[in-house]
């Protein structure tokens, strides 16, 4: 997951005149050079999904493929997450109209504190209030897991998520092979679940497992994390799933 450093909102125009509309003032929502969302006033917030980046030749919802996203909330973050449900639903050929923006793909999950979630997001780019978003649930935060994981070595993450053979080389606490078992069993237990889940702060009691993986320089790759009693999924920068 990754936090935004400067989400900030600007005016710009869209240039609509190809079918004969005018050029539209929009404002956006940007973050330094990436822009987030390029018509605050275009978003639909009566559905639980959004296309961030509307066509910009016709300004409807749905014309450009891709871009699409939900929010949700989790403890005191707010996360920009793919639009899980939409993937879900679509027959295969038409997967690729609702993926993510190329940021979320490249970098993973959007994480915002609640303060600034109210103060940016809420206030200026008209998101809904942070106690209205629903829940993140442990099937989302399961295909997020696999969506972090480096090299994609739980598979592609449209895919079930299933460990590539082989790829875990050692693991920094215990025999790698019983932690593969805890990271496996913790993951399936997310994805047959429909619960609510929470992403909190590791804490010093928590010691984070790392694997090594049979990649190029044998890349670090933080999994799992144990307070002494129970095992738990780790993701970065610091949260434990519960």
């Amino acid at each position: 997951m990754w936090q935004l450093t400067a989400p900030a909102i600007r005016g710009a125009i869209l240039d609509f005149s190809a079918l004969g509309q005018s050029h539209t003032a929009v404002t956006q929502l940007v973050d330094g050079d990436l822009t987030l969302v390029n018509a605050i006033e275009l978003l639909d917030w009566e559905r639980a999904e959004q296309q961030l980046m509307t066509c910009e030749v016709c300004g409807i919802t749905g014309c450009a493929p891709g871009n699409w996203v939900q929010v949700k909330r989790s403890e005191s973050l707010a996360l920009i997450t793919p639009a899980f449900s939409l993937l879900s639903e679509a027959p295969q050929h038409l997967a690729r109209e609702y993926v993510p923006p190329h940021y979320l793909l490249e970098k993973g999950v959007i994480f915002i504190e609640r303060v600034q979630y109210s103060d940016i997001f809420h206030r200026l780019a008209d998101f809904p209030g942070f106690a209205t978003l629903a829940p993140l649930m442990s099937q989302e935060i399961g295909k997020i897991y696999q969506l972090e994981a480096p090299f994609q070595v739980l598979d592609d993450w449209q895919a079930p998520p299933k460990l590539l053979p082989d790829i875990v080389i050692a693991s920094s606490e215990g025999s790698h092979l019983e932690q593969i078992q805890h990271l496996t069993d913790l993951l399936e237990q997310l994805l047959c679940e429909n619960r609510p889940v929470n992403l909190r702060p590791t804490v010093q009691a928590d010691q984070v497992i790392n694997f090594y993986l049979d990649v190029a320089g044998v890349p670090r790759w933080p999994v799992l994390s144990y307070d002494g009693t129970h095992y738990s999924l780790y993701l970065e920068p610091g949260y434990i799933i519960t």
